[in-house]
C-alpha cells in the first residue's frame, strides 16, 4: 500500500506573544501592588493555557488508496476522511495563508456550515498545502512542508487531475 504521512505541529515562535504577555501583566502586577491574588492566578493560568494549547496543537495528514485523512489535534480526535470517490482534482500548490484564509488554522468561511461550495483549510504555517476540490465544489486546502513529496505520492496513486 502507498502510503504519505505526515505531522506537523505550531511553530513554537506563536507560543512567545502569550508568554511575553504573560511576562508584561507578571511585571505590571507586581509594580502597581495590586491586592488580588486571584485575579492575578486567574490571569496566570489563562495565560499558561494559551501557550499549552499553542505547544501541543498538531496535525497529522495521510494520503493513501482510500482518499485524504486529516485531523488537528486538540480540535479533531478523529480522522476526517475525504474519499477518492468524492474529490474531482487533488494537487499540490502555494498559497497565501494571511490573503487567502486569513492566517493558519482550522479556517473555514461562516457559509462553510450552509454552502457546500466554500473553502476550509488545515495548516499550521507555511505556504504549501494539497488542494482537493470536491465534487459537491468545496475546497479543501491542506498545510504541508512536504510538497515534492505529496506530489509523487499522488502520481504513484495516479489522483492528479
Amino acid at each position: 500500500m502507498i502510503e504519505f504521512y505526515e505531522k506537523q505541529r505550531m511553530p513554537w515562535v506563536f507560543s512567545l506573544l502569550p508568554a511575553s504577555s504573560l511576562i508584561f501583566c507578571t511585571a505590571t502586577y507586581m509594580k502597581t501592588g495590586l491586592t488580588d491574588i486571584w485575579a492575578f492566578l486567574i490571569l496566570i493560568l489563562a495565560h499558561l493555557a494559551v501557550i499549552a494549547l499553542l505547544v501541543f496543537i498538531s496535525m497529522e495528514t495521510i494520503v493513501n488508496d482510500e482518499g485524504v485523512y486529516v485531523k488537528m489535534l486538540p480540535f479533531q480526535w478523529k480522522h476526517k476522511l475525504f474519499a477518492w470517490e468524492t474529490i474531482s482534482e487533488a494537487y499540490v500548490r502555494q498559497y497565501k495563508p494571511l490573503f487567502e484564509y486569513g492566517g493558519w488554522g482550522m479556517k473555514f468561511q461562516i457559509k462553510a456550515l450552509i454552502n457546500r461550495g466554500a473553502n476550509i483549510s488545515f495548516s499550521l504555517s507555511g505556504n504549501m498545502g494539497l488542494q482537493l476540490v470536491l465534487n459537491n465544489g468545496a475546497r479543501i486546502l491542506i498545510g504541508t512542508h512536504q510538497p515534492n513529496e505529496l506530489t509523487a505520492i499522488l502520481t504513484a496513486l495516479n489522483k492528479t487531475k
